[in-house]
């Protein structure tokens, strides 16, 4: 999504709300909350694995970013969603 293109603003909004449905289904951002509360010391019982933090956060971090970059369009939120997006794509790439 670009500023001014509103062709692709509907269904930039519409991969938004999956994702929050599916980031709902999994409890991802309770999970995300869970360890940042709780500090580096702390084990997240659902997600131990160290790759798949990586992942949860990726995902949560880009989620928010690319929302940001939907309600103010920039080139700057743009950018950091689109860097959060290729290192949770990549964290996920570890999993296959």
């Amino acid at each position: 999504f670009v500023a001014g293109d509103a062709a692709a603003k509907d269904p930039a909004e519409s991969a938004s709300r999956r994702l929050a449905h599916l980031m709902r289904q999994v409890d991802l951002q309770a999970d995300a909350w869970r360890e940042v509360k709780g500090g580096a010391g702390r084990t997240v019982e659902r997600w131990p694995d160290a790759s798949m933090r990586e992942f949860n956060s990726d995902v949560v971090n880009a989620s928010a970013q690319l929302n940001a970059a939907l309600r103010f369009p920039n080139q700057d939120n743009l950018q950091q969603g689109s860097r959060l997006h290729a290192g949770a794509r990549n964290a996920y790439s570890r999993f296959r």
